[in-house]
């Protein structure tokens, strides 16, 4: 936080930046900021469009990576109802009238890919309808795709007056939530062997429902309505009421209604994780035949919030040294430069710097949602506040039981708000290619706009031996200025004081 201090000598009247001890109690004293009914209304002239690109790909129903032993865990998309005739159910899952209502869900934890179909996991770890702390409710909380809707909903619902919203997903291929299916390992010994399992057998391999589509995300999309990639146009006159539905709804009702569900044709040599196509989505959504930008306002500015669990796959024929080279493009979209935030939910290390690169060239910002973060916000007493009183943004649906509680992390929260932020700037700033540093933000610079939001007060000071913000003494000193018959000129009037803040960021000036 800086003050910004003008001072003026009375001879040359140039501008010199001092510390003065009264200035403080001269701000103190200016008008509240509650005399006006919107202080930030000046800023808010044209609504900027700020496009949503979300990851939609598999490792999104995961939740974040232990950092000692680089496995997570899934979260099976299935609603299990209870049947205390099948003894996998009574005898080896413990599902009991005490503990289960009519459902249950399963986690697989240390969920590892093998070849297609075939998995291993550590344990599954089973949450009934009854257990307390709301738990059922909030299964799926930890996972990448839950962060990531809560958070977005949030950011979205505080803006939706003064921002035009898009939304982008990865495209899919006919993905829908299945039956359970393939082959899962249990290394676990009381959930294996002998004992029973869901296998066609009676005992053997267990089965889980992921979410598969036709073909890779790279072929994308299919005909389904969850399957294309813009899923919300920002010029729609719906389309902030549309978002919101969309990062509300359940998304076992991806058949019927558009939703975000992770999919994808993973396994143990396959990445069906395309981000380089989630960008040119982006970019044909601006420029393309009905692009957003095409006869849109010079002045209104445009922001790409990429929310992603990592890099590029292997599905589309691209690397992760292709993301920077592409990012590039948004320096110049009809004129507008396109900063692209990219905030990565507990990445693979390898993947950083290559979505690091993405912020870099777009001229945007990074931030990096950790698991600490994440864990923090799931143990907060917030957390158990949406669980037990599920609206929104604490919830966001699914059926049939219950609304499922999803968690909001502060810290993508603000990334996106940021993001938002710089959607407000000066359009001349955020085309420009001057860059600067500002405190509130972790990547090295950004473009910004400096608004002033208090009339000047002027003043007198005593600037005898004053020095300046380098520690250099103001010159020429005031006992030197004289007139012409060599009188020296009294100080007068050779302090201004003025405050404003930065965008992105908030910064005070």
């Amino acid at each position: 936080m800086a003050l910004r201090l003008h001072v003026t000598n009375d001879t040359d009247r140039s501008m010199r930046r001092g510390a003065a001890a009264a200035a403080l109690g001269i701000l103190l004293c200016s008008a509240p900021a509650s005399a006006q009914l919107d202080p930030l209304l000046f800023v808010k002239t044209t609504a900027p469009n700020v496009i949503l690109v979300v990851d939609t790909a598999n490792r999104m129903q995961r939740d974040a990576p232990d950092p000692n032993t680089g496995k997570s865990n899934y979260y099976d998309p299935a609603i299990y109802n209870k049947d205390l005739t099948k003894l996998y159910q009574t005898n080896t899952l413990g599902i009991s009238n005490g503990n289960t209502a009519a459902f249950y869900r399963r986690k697989y934890l240390g969920f590892v890919l093998g070849a297609a179909g075939t998995f291993t996991t550590d344990t599954i770890q089973i949450t009934h309808d009854l257990d307390a702390a709301s738990a059922y409710a909030r299964f799926e909380a930890p996972t990448r795709i839950s962060i990531a809707r809560a958070a977005l909903y949030q950011a979205v619902i505080e803006n939706q007056n003064v921002a035009r919203f898009g939304l982008i997903q990865m495209r899919h291929n006919n993905a829908l939530i299945t039956s359970p299916g393939g082959a899962v390992t249990d290394l676990d010994a009381t959930q294996s062997g002998i004992n029973a399992t869901d296998n066609t057998l009676g005992v053997g391999p267990w089965k889980t429902s992921r979410p598969v589509p036709s073909g890779t995300n790279a072929s994308g999309p299919g005909s389904g309505v969850s399957d294309k990639a813009v899923l919300v146009h920002a010029t729609s006159a719906t389309a902030n009421t549309d978002i919101l539905n969309i990062l509300s709804r359940d998304v076992r009702l991806s058949s019927t209604q558009p939703t975000l569900l992770p999919a994808g044709a993973d396994d143990a040599t396959t990445q069906d994780t395309p981000v380089y196509n989630m960008l040119a989505d982006s970019k044909t959504e601006l420029t393309g035949a009905t692009g957003i930008l095409s006869g849109d306002l010079a002045c209104r500015n445009t922001v790409v919030v990429l929310v992603v669990g990592g890099g590029e796959g292997n599905t589309a024929g691209h690397t992760n040294a292709d993301l920077g080279t592409i990012a590039s493009d948004f320096t110049n979209q009809a004129g507008h430069k396109v900063p692209i935030y990219v905030i990565a939910i507990a990445p693979a290390a390898g993947d950083v710097d290559a979505l690091k690169a993405i912020a870099t060239n777009s001229k945007g910002q990074y931030f990096e949602i950790t698991k600490a973060q994440i864990d923090a916000a799931l143990a907060s007493p917030m957390a158990a506040t949406c669980a037990a009183t599920p609206v929104q943004p604490c919830a966001t649906g699914p059926t049939p039981t219950s609304t499922s509680a999803t968690v909001v992390v502060p810290e993508l929260v603000k990334a996106v708000t940021i993001a938002i932020q710089h959607a407000f700037a000066s359009s001349t700033d955020v085309n420009s290619n001057t860059m600067v540093s500002l405190p509130s933000l972790p990547f090295a610079q950004s473009t910004a706009t400096e608004f002033q939001t208090t009339s000047p007060i002027i003043g007198t000071v005593n600037l005898e031996g004053a020095k300046d913000i380098t520690g250099s003494e103001l010159l020429p000193k005031p006992s030197t200025v004289k007139d012409r018959a060599l009188n020296v000129i009294p100080q007068r009037s050779n302090l201004l004081v003025t405050t404003g803040f930065t965008l992105p960021g908030f910064d005070l000036q």
